[in-house]
């Protein structure tokens, strides 16, 4: 676990700044075994562990064919702590029977539901949130076990929800063979050499927590953030929403260059001296740029205000922020962010680029990082009625 990239990827899938390795096993099936084992069932119940940040990964040893490997009901891990019971004898485990809702028969009725699984090989990783359903199939032939070896990491009680939109599965060549490439399914993770690839990622603002200023004066709401987890001392760029509650000071971020957005409120007058900046921010959905190395004061025109923020680390990244009415399209990038600030937008990904089609109802986003999107977008409303915010990034 220490010498291999499994606990950088797990940080980053996480989003969080530190790992903690709960526990490990090792698995073993027998050939012949007809039932499924282990049954569906969600690991985080049987686990003293509380919060979303936290991860399974399934390392096979031998080679396991898709009958006999891991497969995952896509989206469960949205959904509620399902009753764990025993693999044997199905008795409730932990939780008094009746307390929590049982698990769904996927088997009555398998094409209701989106089911996952794949043929995997040494060298391969399957990770999934630990309240993602899965099982594992029967083992056919009279040959070699099949082993795998299960570890589970997370940090408890996380302080901030980190969804994993879908499962992600990497491959890191090198140590093992990987005889071909995967076929397309889940989002494609690269450990090799450490570098981990972002999947197309969601975000509704009314789901985002609210983290208040050391100083009082208000708080923020961070849509995205790179590299995920990074503190405000090493992020390359950073997406957030701010609410100023009161007149004082910006906080000094040097070698940061920022653009803010009005959204909602009077607005701000921002004053910064040694540079002779003097503006006032009063007209809503207009960006404005600014270097962080300096103090800026920032006065209240009138009430709270909620502004838009972007911040990108000079010398690594590029960034500026496009205000959306009509339909567009956006060339490919390699990371960007875009928000529904007003109406329900569509965005369709171009031929030769990669991400999910996704409509963004108001208050929804999507961003990625080091994976090339590009996007048809429209409102589903007339033009007048609907603003998207496209975050535009690019390597320095």
């Amino acid at each position: 676990m220490r010498e291999t990239p499994l606990a950088p990827a797990a940080q980053r899938l996480m989003q969080s700044p530190t790992v903690r390795l709960y526990h490990d096993h090792v698995l073993v099936k027998e050939p012949g075994t007809r039932q499924r084992t282990p049954p569906r069932h969600q690991d985080q119940p049987y686990y003293n562990i509380d919060g979303r940040q936290n991860i399974s990964m399934w390392i096979p040893v031998d080679p396991v064919p898709r009958p006999a490997t891991l497969e995952f009901v896509a989206g469960s891990h949205l959904g509620p702590w399902l009753m764990p019971r025993t693999f044997m004898d199905n008795q409730a485990q932990w939780f008094p029977e009746g307390s929590l809702q049982d698990l769904p028969d996927i088997e009555a009725d398998r094409s209701a539901h989106r089911i996952l699984g794949w043929d995997i090989t040494p060298g391969d990783v399957v990770c999934f949130h630990m309240l993602t359903l899965h099982g594992a199939g029967w083992v056919r032939g009279t040959g070699t076990p099949p082993r795998v070896l299960g570890a589970l990491s997370g940090r408890r009680h996380a302080p901030r929800a980190a969804p994993l939109d879908h499962l992600a599965r990497f491959s890191r060549p090198g140590r093992y063979p990987c005889p071909q490439a995967r076929p397309h399914g889940p989002p494609f993770v690269s450990a090799a050499g450490g570098v981990i690839r972002m999947a197309q990622q969601h975000f509704d603002l009314g789901q985002v927590p609210a983290s208040p200023w050391k100083n009082g004066g208000g708080a923020t709401r961070e849509l995205a953030c790179w590299p995920p987890g990074a503190d405000m001392d090493h992020f390359d760029w950073r997406v957030s929403v701010a609410t100023i509650a009161r007149s004082g000071p910006f906080s000094r971020f040097a070698g940061v260059d920022r653009v803010i957005t009005l959204l909602m409120g009077d607005g701000v007058h921002l004053r910064q001296p040694e540079t002779g900046i003097d503006h006032r921010l009063e007209q809503a959905l207009q960006p404005f740029a600014f270097a962080g190395d300096g103090g800026m004061d920032c006065e209240l025109l009138g009430g709270a205000s909620s502004d838009f923020n972007l911040m990108t680390r000079r010398g690594r990244w590029r960034g500026a922020v496009r205000v959306l009415r009509s339909p567009a399209l956006l060339p490919a990038r390699p990371a960007g962010l875009l928000w529904a600030v007003q109406g329900r937008w569509a965005l369709a990904p171009l031929a030769a680029a990669s991400g999910q089609a996704v409509v963004l109802a108001p208050d929804a986003g999507c961003w990625w990082a080091d994976e090339d999107c590009g996007w048809n977008v429209a409102p589903e409303a007339s033009a007048g009625d609907s603003v998207l915010l496209h975050v535009l990034l690019e390597p320095a």
